[in-house]
């Protein structure tokens, strides 16, 4: 479990080019837990929109074969929406 004495020594600890960094994201974590963006109702809207496609296809019945190449990547070999 961190405590301030633990977080003062790290900050102690960090070189010189990393303080600016650390200070940022230090400011940026004040609110705890960061609210969530306010986007315009448009965008909220195409997310909705996004959201019901991808769940309608997620739900739909499917079926596929995977494998593994060569190096190590997989590949789809068939896949088939019923």
């Amino acid at each position: 479990m961190a405590d301030r004495e633990h977080l003062h020594a790290l900050v102690d600890s960090l070189p010189e080019g990393a303080l600016e960094s650390a200070q940022t994201y230090l400011k940026a974590i004040q609110i705890w837990p960061p609210k969530e963006p306010e986007y315009p109702p448009e965008v909220e809207q195409h997310r909705k929109e996004l959201e019901a496609k991808r769940d309608k296809f997620l739900k739909g019945p499917a079926s596929g074969t995977w494998a593994i190449g060569k190096k190590q990547e997989p590949r789809l070999l068939r896949y088939e929406r019923t």
